[in-house]
């Protein structure tokens, strides 16, 4: 039997797939928006723990764009105002503080949220406030 061809690409990790799955499986309206706000807030997070380098000036400009689009959508004001938490936290590269905003997001959108993804945003947050 052949082992695995050399010419093989590793196949590459997606994050927040549950909670991907429900933004999609959503209805059109607040539900769905919901999720995608706590998608963008996870993907957020998650660009602090990736180790990615990033200069303090283009997390600002990160954190600048997601609040512009964070103004756009309609979701209740706790879930906004819990979305521009991580949103300045992650600005800051603040990994405590963002793990702490995560989790209120989690905590305010937990009605949209189904198990997995609840347990993926749960996950994050975690990975990035410490003991």
């Amino acid at each position: 039997m052949l082992g695995p061809s050399p010419y093989t690409l590793a196949a590459p990790a997606f994050p927040l797939r549950a909670l991907a799955l429900a933004t999609g499986r959503a209805a059109l309206g607040g539900p769905r928006e919901s999720l995608l706000a706590a998608y963008t807030a996870g993907r957020l997070v998650l660009s602090l723990t990736r180790g990615l380098t990033m200069t303090a000036g283009e997390r600002k400009a990160q954190a600048d764009a997601a609040r512009t689009w964070a103004g756009t959508i309609a979701i209740p004001a706790t879930a906004k105002a819990a979305l521009n938490r991580v949103v300045d936290a992650v600005g800051a590269g603040d990994r405590k503080a963002a793990g702490v905003a995560l989790a209120k997001v989690t905590e305010v959108t937990a009605q949209a949220l189904d198990n997995a993804s609840r347990l993926e945003l749960e996950s994050v947050a975690a990975s990035v406030a410490g003991p």
